[in-house]
């Protein structure tokens, strides 16, 4: 049996389609409600179904060395039967955790499908995480079972503790001349858990966020209304192989709507990830705002001359996207770059550009299916125009199902009917939601509260200042808190107290007092997760390096210097 999980109402299809072909693209909701089949497999719902094309192509995935190879929905679903064979004769059985240790590729993909075809829990972890955090992961997933490479093997020599391990390699070769006969599919319920994601990891270590069968089928809204994918379409989503992006929108939502998705387990390169797009005939790109600030940072003349021709439209998730990064795009490329706001608890809630409007600098409106507010702490919603906390009501198949064996957190994460996102927003007149910073990214100075993206943009338009990274640390001697700023420059420019001065002479002249960084650190890069997201938790525990900018002949007195340093906590 599978493994269920309370509390997710799911409402039943009216009518079911007619053939499997019709099943497998069905919308997910009807006059706006949630239409998700009581028993759904993706691999058997929809890869198989696909696969009565033989022709028909799901994912060209690109080497590390540049070969294409595409692969149809046909080869999908042999190899997911050849996997999900294969780990039954192991001894998985359903509602048994495997942890697939591989890159974004056809591999990977195919492991994936056949955990979901057997019934068993898929939890994808990105190659290139080091031993300790692998160890925290299994334990936290409760994998018996890990699927990898060859390459991972000295790796995984150095783990103490290690459930069994399958190797690509491991997997039988089909013998020549033989017919394939597909593996059953379990009869998955769409309340089963199918995969178990880590969080972003921003704040301390990720958390396991299980998501269910439904959440799969449920997924392809926001490919229809935000991604826009439709057959014909190829569809590229940068995001790493644990992450909720890359599953998302780069496999479940995009198949489920008949387009071609694009797989690169490689190192981003920013005139080669443009040469790719123009190569694999691209027309919908999904990646992080710091691969489109790393594009927009090109030659202005030579970003317009490698535009991809099939590419029609960008979307960004995973971080704030500054509006200089997207007048670039919409000056060079005639495009607009559509964010979306979710998280790996969420998938997508909030989009700029999908159906209803769009509005620069938002997250943008709530996807259809979706009840999105901004609530006080007794949950209560809130009248445009004030700050609280984003919330999500209800149960829509899309939210997660809870943090994996983690009960005590997952109660805490909710407050009545509402998820709380652990984001501070507002919402406009006109229903738009704007971000305002994560609560545990709040500072508090002078009596005022504000975030760290707004002095982060102000820093950012200077042309010494290529990132940044701003962070609240307690004021011990006044209270409160005082901004810290971290400042990676640009290639050939070295930090400097002249410069620091002038940085500061800068933000002044945009915000008010209390916004301009008492102290500012040039660093060679910042801390981010997998996904792209800073690590402000890892920012603010960092040690004082130099002194402060008030000793540097301004006139406000310095704070307590020696005193160690207390990370900014949560607001109340």
């Amino acid at each position: 049996m599978g493994v269920a999980v309370k509390g997710l109402r799911l409402r039943r299809r009216r009518a079911a389609p007619a053939s499997p072909l019709e099943r497998a693209l069905a919308s997910a909701l009807v006059d706006g409600r949630w239409q998700v089949p009581d028993r759904f497999n993706f691999t058997g719902d929809v890869v198989e179904p696909l696969a009565e094309n033989p022709k028909r192509v799901a994912v060209t995935c690109l080497s590390r060395d540049g070969v294409i190879e595409p692969r149809t929905f046909l080869q999908l679903a042999e190899g997911a039967s050849r996997w999900a064979a294969y780990l039954r004769d192991e001894g998985a059985r359903p509602g048994d955790s495997v942890l697939i240790l591989l890159g974004t590729s056809h591999d990977w993909l195919e492991v994936l499908l056949a955990c979901l075809k057997a019934g068993l829990i898929a939890v994808p972890c990105a190659p290139g995480v080091l031993p300790g955090e692998l160890e925290r992961w299994i334990a936290a997933s409760g994998a018996s079972l890990l699927v990898s490479d060859r390459g991972a093997e000295r790796l995984l020599g150095e783990l103490s503790l290690r459930p069994a391990v399958r190797y690509l390699d491991e997997l039988p070769p089909v013998r020549r001349g033989h017919t394939l006969e597909r593996a059953p599919t379990h009869a998955t319920a769409a309340r089963d858990v199918a995969l178990v994601v880590p969080t972003a990891g921003t704040e301390g270590d990720p958390r396991p966020v299980a998501h269910t069968h439904g959440a799969t089928f449920a997924c392809r809204v926001q490919a229809e209304r935000w991604l826009d994918a439709s057959p014909g379409d190829v569809v590229w989503c940068t995001g790493a192989s644990s992450s909720l992006e890359a599953l998302w929108n780069g496999v479940f939502g995009p198949l489920a709507r008949g387009a071609e998705t694009v797989f690169h387990d490689g190192a981003f390169d920013p005139e080669e990830r443009l040469d790719h797009l123009r190569r694999l005939g691209v027309t919908v790109l999904c990646q992080a705002p710091a691969e489109y600030r790393a594009l927009a940072e090109l030659p202005e003349r030579e970003l317009r001359r490698l535009r991809p021709p099939h590419l029609r439209r960008l979307v960004s998730t995973g971080d704030a996207l500054d509006p200089e990064t997207a007048a670039v795009f919409a000056e060079a490329w005639g495009l607009t770059i559509h964010e979306g706001y979710g998280q790996a608890e969420t998938g997508i809630v909030l989009a700029n550009g999908a159906d209803a409007g769009f509005r620069p600098g938002s997250l943008g409106l709530p996807l259809p299916g979706h009840h999105v507010a901004v609530v006080d702490e007794q949950g209560s919603e809130l009248p445009p125009g004030l700050e609280g906390n984003l919330a999500v009501r209800g149960r829509p198949p899309t939210l997660f199902a809870g943090y994996w064996e983690r009960p005590e957190e997952t109660r805490e994460a909710f407050s009545g009917d509402w998820y709380l996102t652990g984001d501070l927003a507002r919402r406009d007149e006109d229903g738009f939601f704007w971000f305002v910073a994560r609560s545990a990214d709040l500072v508090v100075s002078r009596g005022r509260s504000f975030g760290p993206h707004e002095v982060e943009r102000v820093l950012e338009t200077h042309p010494a200042v290529r990132e940044s990274g701003v962070v609240g640390i307690r004021d011990l001697e006044r209270g409160g808190h005082f901004v810290r700023a971290f400042v990676v420059p640009p290639a050939g420019v070295e930090g400097s107290e002249q410069l620091e001065i002038e940085l500061r002479e800068h933000v002044e002249a945009a915000l008010p007092a209390q916004q301009v960084p008492r102290e500012i650190e040039f660093v060679d890069e910042l801390p981010r997760t997998g996904s792209g997201k800073l690590r402000r938790a890892e920012l603010r525990e960092r040690p004082v390096a130099r002194r402060p900018l008030w000793d540097l002949g301004h006139t406000e007195p310095s704070p307590v210097t020696d005193a160690p340093l207390v990370p900014a906590p949560p607001p109340p």
